[in-house]
Parts: structure tokens; C-alpha cells; sequence
């Protein structure tokens, strides 16, 4: 089969349609409790960003002098997305439990990540039934899984540029607005500083995280799908 012949690009269409369109996380790892934590997640965390930025620009282009509940509710709005975010995995939790017993052993320790392996683990199922009832060439595997591996890292490596620009330049932008407008006599304001500071590392995890899955969802799931595509051929050959 040639790389870039009319079969090969349907089959290409159809296995990222298998894996990402009819095997998905909100479809088989969440059920409607644990994607109203998450939606609820995304906005406050959306809403955290979004206060971080206007605070900043008000400070340092209109000299404002704001209010110590700026800082009060950036923290409150990342404990919310905190908590939302581990109600949501707990949510997923029960919900693989209950519909995927064979797959529950899967669930990982970490409180504060979802269990892709058990949706890696479907996936590879349906990969591998679909290949095998197809008829595919098992010896074409390796050609697959290097497309998918050099395309997806192409993608990924050019599409960071732009966030690395953007993160040299506002951080030192928002070190010095807060050293010049910090009042070190008004308590408050330094005690929502603190909390923010500590806080802010796992905004800045949680904003990756979020990053990676939406903005770079395809090189991801080509990623992916070179990794699945090396799992199947770890099974019987079909």
C-alpha cells in the first residue's frame, strides 16, 4: 500500500475517526456528572486567566490602584478549578468502575489526572479489530506509525513558538508591575499576593494541561494513534 494512495488516505481517515471520534473521552470515561465538574472547571480556570490579565494591563497602562479582592478571587477562582477538576477524575472513576470492570485495574493513583490508559486500552481494541477484519497488511504497521510519529512532532515543535514568545515576554512584564505597585504596609494586599503565588504554579500546570489538549489536539492524537499503532502490533498477528 503506498503512502499517499487513495486507500491509504481513507484508511488514515477512518482510523482517527475510530479513535477520536467514536472512542472519546466524554463518551466513554465521563458521564454527565463528571462533565458538568468539568465545564465548571474550564471556566473558572478561563475566568482566573482572564482576571490575571486585566489586572496586570490596568496596573501597568492606567496606574490603578485595585482593590485587594482582584487577588482574593484569582485565588478562589483556581481553588474552584482545583476542586472541579478532582471532582471530575473521582466522577470518571465511578463511572469506569461501574461500565469497564475489566478495565477498572487501569485506574491510576493520581488524583489529579484522568485515566487515558483505560481509554488508550479501548482504542487499541478497536484498532486492532478494525485492521484485522479489513485485511490490513500487518508488515505496513511500521509505515503508519512513522507518519503519524514525524507529523505529530512537527506539529507540536512549531506550535509551542508562539506560547514560549508569549511566556518570555509576560512574566518579566508582570514581575515588575508587581515589584513597582506592591504596597508592603497594606497586609492584604501582600497576603493575596502570597496565596497567589503559591497557587500560581498549579494554574500554570493546569493551563499546560489544558493547552496541550485543545490547542495541539491534533499532534496529539497523531501521537497517539502512532502509539496505538504500536501497541497493535504487539497482538496476534492478524
Amino acid at each position: 500500500m503506498y503512502r499517499h494512495s487513495v486507500q491509504d488516505q481513507k484508511l488514515k481517515k477512518e482510523l482517527y475517526k475510530i479513535c477520536f471520534e467514536d472512542v472519546t473521552l466524554q463518551n466513554k470515561l465521563l458521564n454527565k456528572r463528571a462533565t458538568w465538574f468539568e465545564g465548571i472547571f474550564l471556566l473558572s480556570l478561563a475566568a482566573s486567566i482572564i482576571l490575571l490579565v486585566v489586572s496586570g494591563v490596568l496596573i501597568a497602562f492606567w496606574n490603578t490602584d485595585l482593590s485587594p479582592m482582584y487577588g482574593i478571587t484569582m485565588v478562589a477562582l483556581l481553588v474552584i478549578s482545583l476542586c472541579c477538576m478532582l471532582a471530575t477524575i473521582s466522577s470518571s472513576r465511578i463511572h469506569i468502575k461501574s461500565q469497564y470492570k475489566d478495565l477498572a485495574f487501569m485506574i491510576g493513583k493520581s488524583k489529579f489526572k484522568l485515566d487515558r490508559e483505560v481509554l488508550f486500552s479501548i482504542r487499541c481494541d478497536q484498532v486492532y479489530y478494525y485492521l484485522k477484519n479489513n485485511d490490513y497488511d500487518y508488515n505496513a504497521l511500521d509505515d503508519l506509525i512513522a507518519y503519524y510519529s514525524i507529523e505529530g512532532e512537527t506539529i507540536k515543535k512549531n506550535g509551542w513558538v508562539p506560547f514560549a514568545i508569549f511566556t518570555a515576554f509576560i512574566f518579566p512584564f508582570w514581575n515588575e508591575t508587581v515589584s513597582k505597585n506592591l504596597n508592603w504596609e497594606a497586609m492584604d494586599q501582600i497576603v493575596s499576593l502570597i496565596l497567589f503565588a503559591l497557587l500560581l504554579p498549579l494554574g500554570v500546570w493546569v493551563w499546560r494541561q489544558n493547552i496541550e489538549m485543545f490547542v495541539f489536539s491534533k499532534s496529539n492524537n497523531y501521537l497517539e494513534l502512532a502509539r496505538i499503532l504500536r501497541t497493535v502490533k504487539t497482538f496476534p498477528k492478524f
